[in-house]
């Protein structure tokens, strides 16, 4: 540990950029990292409330900086190279250079903890890069944290050759990790670092001990208990430019945007998802405290426009009803969007929505087809996912609609019951992603693949770098190496006929001219 004159500690928590998965169809650009980042914010409001200094190293900050370098990551040479050096510490000079360049970001000024926060693992390669960069010139101890850590330990704990923890948990660059939400532990593991406490007594924390990974107490935090995000060291002037750039493509309010949490968990059930593994509970954070730190926020950082950072802000049609109505009450004047479920919503909810200032839904609709529908347990149907989507846009909601393609079982009829979908619905739909489906360990796909008509499970991919692609037969149906070309046909199909039409022209026109 350094020593300060005044005994202030000091955390230096980085959020790394993105690289895009060799085998992922549908690429998410470094554009798109356009938001604070919420939970460092958090930490950060935490700690300085206890004492400590913290400096957030947010990537898209320096984006115009790193805006050469930053291309490079989409592709695939300059990702091998990466994994080549962290895993066979085989030297590149573009390599060698693009770390140095953001090493000096890092490590711009001393620190006495330096934390990665990982929301994503599209973010480890970089996380992992810089992590060991730091180690061969500094001692300054490291730890990992964020979703993609207590996912990948909870994939651990079922299986101990778990690429990530069996290769990194005990490499000489990462000290130690936090499982789960970070603002105890760190606060413990700074007490550590000090003399103050010993480790065993840290929840959350895992570490080298005797050769082997330990993890302390493992303990499930309130929401109740995060502090309101502290945004005040960071350049939010960047993060508006950043957004403004990007409002008109995604036809949103020129206004600073802020994320904020208000639920954790998931009360769905979807067979192809394993968000349990990092929020297995589900909390609410109290209306009066949503309603006073969102007056907080929107005073102090002059801005009135939200993300509402959901697995689907309706968890409770109770609970969002009962907020909505305090927003009103209480007028707080604020505009925001997030992520909904097709169930648990109707429009009167929706109307109440758009008075409390809601412009914007995201929603996993993922097909057009019932069957499909049925198979990964999404709790509806089309048609009552049109009927949700009538009802937002006569409110005045913007939709955004999500498919998957490629699904187990999927026939080209399910496909062109999903591209129908999307076509007949066009006048209530503003967006469209389309993403291509994976096979997750531990979903319940994975646990119960007779049930879902898969077999011959196994790893086809799997990258040292938290990239990896999971390989299955379908029962009676297309052997892996024919299904991976279904996949990609699908894939495209549904882009052409969806995406590169020019159907949603005319509703994304009248959206911008509203806004």
């Amino acid at each position: 540990m350094n020593e300060t004159t005044d005994c202030k500690m000091k955390i230096n928590i980085v959020v790394a950029p993105t690289m895009h998965h060799p085998y992922q169809l549908r690429r998410i650009s470094h554009n798109d990292q356009d938001l604070p980042p919420y939970g460092a914010a958090c930490i950060a409001s935490f700690l300085k409330a206890k004492g400590y200094s913290v400096a957030i190293k947010d990537f898209p900050l320096f984006f115009d900086e790193f805006r050469d370098i930053l291309k490079l990551l989409d592709s695939k040479a300059m990702f091998e190279k990466i994994t080549e050096y962290v895993t066979k510490d085989i030297p590149h000079p573009m390599v060698d250079k693009f770390a140095e360049k953001m090493l000096n970001c890092v490590t711009e000024d001393r620190c006495d903890l330096l934390g990665f926060s990982l929301l994503s693992r599209l973010s480890l390669p970089i996380s992992l890069l810089l992590a060991k960069k730091v180690k061969q010139k500094s001692k300054v101890p490291i730890v990992f944290g964020g979703a993609v850590v207590t996912e990948f330990f909870e994939q651990y704990k079922f299986n101990k050759k778990s690429f990530f923890f069996s290769n990194y948990g005990n490499c000489n660059f990462i000290d130690y990790f936090i499982v789960g939400k970070g603002m105890y532990p760190l606060l413990g593991l700074l007490e550590y670092l000090q003399g103050k406490v010993n480790i065993d007594k840290i929840p959350n924390l895992v570490y080298h001990k005797e050769g082997e990974l330990k993890l302390n107490q493992r303990v499930f935090f309130g929401l109740e208990e995060i502090p309101v995000p502290d945004f005040s060291d960071l350049n939010l002037g960047k993060y508006e430019t950043i957004q403004r750039r990007m409002s008109k493509k995604r036809r949103e309010p020129k206004r600073l945007q802020l994320p904020y949490q208000i639920t954790s968990g998931c009360v769905h059930k979807c067979s192809f998802c394993n968000f349990y593994l990092v929020s297995p509970n589900v909390q609410f954070k109290s209306c009066d405290k949503v309603i006073r730190e969102l007056m907080f926020l929107k005073k102090k950082y002059n801005t009135n426009h939200f993300f509402f950072c959901e697995s689907n802000v309706n968890l409770s049609y109770k609970y969002l009803k009962e907020l909505c109505e305090g927003i009103i009450k209480h007028k707080l004047d604020i505009v925001w969007r997030s992520v909904a479920s097709i169930v648990n919503i109707d429009k009167n909810l929706l109307s109440l929505l758009k008075a409390s200032g809601c412009y914007s839904l995201t929603w996993g609709i993922e097909s057009g087809s019932d069957a499909i529908l049925k198979k990964m347990n999404k709790g509806f149907t089309a048609s009552h996912a049109r009927q949700v989507l009538k009802d937002a846009h006569d409110v005045g909601i913007h939709n955004t609609v999500n498919f998957i393609t490629g699904f187990i079982h999927e026939t080209k009829k399910d496909l062109n019951y999903t591209i129908s979908f999307a076509k007949e619905n066009a006048a209530y739909i503003d967006k469209v992603r389309i993403f291509d489906f994976a096979l997750a360990f531990y979903t319940p796909i994975h646990f119960h693949p007779d049930r879902y008509g898969i077999e011959n499970i196994f790893v086809d991919y799997n990258s040292l770098m938290g990239f990896s692609r999971i390989g299955f037969d379908e029962q009676g149906g297309l052997k892996w190496d024919k299904k991976i070309k279904q996949k990609l046909k699908f894939y495209r199909m549904a882009s052409q006929a969806i995406l590169k039409q020019e159907i949603f022209n005319t509703i994304w026109k009248k959206i911008s001219n509203c806004l």
